[in-house]
């Protein structure tokens, strides 16, 4: 995230026109929860859609500058919703301007490449001046451009921009020593042949260019390109990120730099345990270092540098160290095959990580090290996620972390009379001969030693405790018991438990949960969203009938509600999907009839259309073509001219149908592909 301090007169405009489609006027940013959600929805509608940008300082009604009201770190906060909020992050740039003495923050966000962005478990897009729950044909279409956009593009691409001098001589001059001491002189020849040999350069117009790989490993400002490819780390006082951050770092610089300072970060905010074994101390850390190494090395080395909105996340908890890679795991990689499959989709970086035998052993390796370090250590197995948009390693901590130490220290004291073969059970019914012994001296040997010793006051003393030991633990026992329920009848806490399942993509916990918070908090403004969710779940999971059912009843309770247009859509949805036509259309004229300013009616208007095509029902099909037409001013894509003539062909009546194809190829604002098929229509009309 960039920030600018600039002074645009053409903001004045923006403000006086009001919201549209790039742009939208906020008073100030959002304080509340419920509200960061929503402004975080309207960054991924900018994101999803095209370019926009969020003017803070301005009111939406007046059209007037009243200028922020306190002195807020806004830079911090906007990333603060970004990370929280929104997946993958949108990477908005924050800038500042004055207008007449009032200050206002402007908000820019660029559509990003690694489409569709979601928030609060929903893909939204910007239609108009609102914010809509994008279709599942948009979402589609994010879906293929994105993945054709990957598939074309590694670390091998030219670097736009760079020239060979960006490269750092002297990083080059140690890398190529090393290989030369690792592997003998004969690997390469001259210094550019193997560069391009290695994918650091390519040619580009008769020149040589870096690309990603090189410019990572050897640039000598490599964000200055890639500008997400550093890698941010926070340390938050708790065991969620709504909790304080106590400490936070952008790490830049080259893959080795980035994966050193990295490494710092985390040993600097991990705790570490000391025992002493004769003259030696042993630091004995939370995490095994082996582990967090590799992990790190993992995120920086295999993540998708495509992605120029999101950079490597390193969040240190109470608990546990979570590290999100972005682009999750590449195609035909999984979560439950990834320790046996070898592949990595920045070839150059792996390749020269391995040949220096620094960071990288063995191409595939690096899980199967992680978990064995994990297990020596007898920490919880790590969890791994992959979203889709981020691949999340979780390392968990120890459960006792004083305890576990001084266990540890105690062991180590013992063993050294006992023997290593002695296990910690053994260890607390020490020998009498060895109670005596000066090496290791219990409690009660001293106190069988001192004339001071009273049998029946320890004894007093100890059932004290332990009766007081056994109210504590029953108080302990109430007061978690009233928590939990305190809990429970949270309704902000239980929604938001239904909605973070849901983002997680798991479904059947989704729909449970929405399902016991829809009983419980029958008339909490949140039910109508959890009865709409809840549907979507259940559609998401196939499980047609039930989903059919979970929106009638949104229907029959909440007829007013946001959702109540999305709720008919999506009946029609399945019925279509089910080749139940006439339900299908009856739904769909239900959007159109009772919703005619809803951004669905021309979406649920041409599904008509296309129902009544596929029944064969080609004059309806016309009409309804002609009618969405009309609605939409005649500004089309040239689909419904395409159809149309279609239609007409189907009717036999070639003329019409030819006319509806000269149309598409008369309209600027058709696409290509409907182009393409409407020439080839004409000239199977021409033969």
């Amino acid at each position: 995230m960039e920030t600018k301090q600039v002074v645009d007169t053409d903001i004045i405009q923006y403000i006086n026109k009001g919201p549209g489609q790039n742009v939208d006027i906020k008073k100030d940013l959002p304080a509340r929860e419920m509200d960061k959600r929503e402004f975080a929805k309207l960054m991924v509608s900018f994101a999803n859609t095209n370019d926009g940008m969020i003017i803070l300082g301005a009111d939406e009604e007046t059209r007037t500058v009243v200028g922020i009201g306190q002195q807020r770190d806004y830079q911090r906060e906007v990333m603060q919703i970004d990370e929280n909020y929104c997946s993958p992050p949108v990477a908005p740039e924050v800038t500042f301007g004055d207008i007449n003495n009032q200050k206002i923050v402007i908000i820019n966000i660029k559509r990003g490449n690694n489409r569709p962005y979601y928030a609060d478990g929903d893909c939204y897009v910007r239609k108009g001046r609102e914010v809509y729950v994008a279709s599942h044909s948009e979402m589609q279409e994010m879906y293929q451009k994105k993945s054709s956009f990957k598939a074309e593009r590694n670390d091998k691409w030219p670097v736009e921009g760079a020239t060979y001098e960006d490269l750092d001589a002297k990083k080059i001059k140690d890398y190529l020593n090393k290989v030369k001491d690792k592997f003998g002189e004969s690997v390469y020849g001259s210094e550019e042949k193997y560069l391009r040999d290695m994918g650091v350069l390519t040619e580009v117009s008769g020149r040589l260019v870096p690309t990603a790989g090189g410019i990572l490993m050897f640039g000598k400002n490599p964000q200055r390109f890639l500008i997400s490819s550093g890698v941010r780390l926070a340390r938050f006082q708790g065991k969620d990120t709504g909790s304080v951050i106590i400490d936070q770092k952008e790490v830049r610089g080259v893959i080795p730099e980035m994966i050193e300072k990295a490494g710092q970060f985390i040993i600097k905010h991990i705790g570490v345990a000391s025992t002493i074994e004769g003259m030696k101390r042993d630091d004995i850390a939370e995490y095994p270092i082996v582990a967090v190494r590799e992990a790190i090395t993992n995120a920086i080395a295999h993540r998708d540098y495509t992605i120029d909105s999101s950079q490597v996340r390193i969040f240190i908890f109470d608990d546990r160290i979570e590290i999100y890679t972005p682009g999750g795991l590449p195609n035909g990689v999984t979560v439950e095959n990834m320790m046996y499959t070898q592949y990595s989709r920045n070839r150059v970086l792996t390749e020269i990580l391995v040949s220096t035998g620094q960071y990288m052993e063995k191409l595939g390796t690096g899980i199967r090290r992680i978990k064995i370090a994990v297990k020596q250590n007898g920490l919880r197995e790590p969890r791994f996620f992959d979203t889709g948009t981020d691949f999340i390693l979780t390392l968990y901590g120890p459960v006792d972390k004083v305890s576990q130490f001084k266990t540890h220290t105690r062991v180590i004291r013992a063993q050294q009379v006992l023997g290593p073969t002695k296990s910690p059970q053994e260890i607390t019914r020490l020998p009498d001969d060895l109670k005596s012994s000066g090496r290791f001296v219990t409690k009660e040997h001293k106190h069988s030693q001192s004339r001071r010793y009273r049998p029946e006051k320890a004894r007093a003393r100890k059932m004290f405790l332990r009766v007081a030991a056994a109210g504590l633990i029953l108080f302990i026992v109430f007061f978690m018991s009233f928590l939990q329920r305190a809990r429970n009848n949270d309704p902000q806490l239980q929604y938001q438990k239904a909605a973070l399942f849901h983002s997680q993509k798991e479904y059947f916990r989704a729909i449970e949960a929405y399902s016991k918070f829809i009983k419980r908090f029958p008339s909490n403004e949140k039910t109508n969203d959890a009865q709409y969710y809840m549907a979507a779940c259940l559609e998401i999971l196939g499980r047609d009938v039930e989903a059919l059912n979970a929106y009638d009843e949104l229907l029959k309770a909440y007829p007013r509600s946001n959702w109540a247009a999305y709720a008919q859509y999506w009946k029609g949805e399945i019925y279509r999907k089910l080749d139940q036509f006439n339900n299908s259309l009856e739904e769909y004229e239900k959007v159109e009839k009772n919703y005619p300013e809803h951004p669905l009616a021309l979406t649920a208007l041409q599904k008509i259309a296309d129902c009544y095509y596929q029944q064969g029902k080609f004059n309806e099909a016309i009409t309804a073509y002609e009618n969405l037409l009309y609605k939409k001013e005649f500004f089309s894509d040239g689909f419904e001219y395409y159809q149309t003539g279609l239609c007409y062909l189907e009717l036999k009546q070639p003329d019409k149908a030819k006319i509806m194809f000269q149309k598409v190829l008369t309209n600027d604002k058709a696409k290509p592909d409907i182009i393409d098929k409407a020439k080839a229509k004409l000239e199977e009309l021409s033969m």
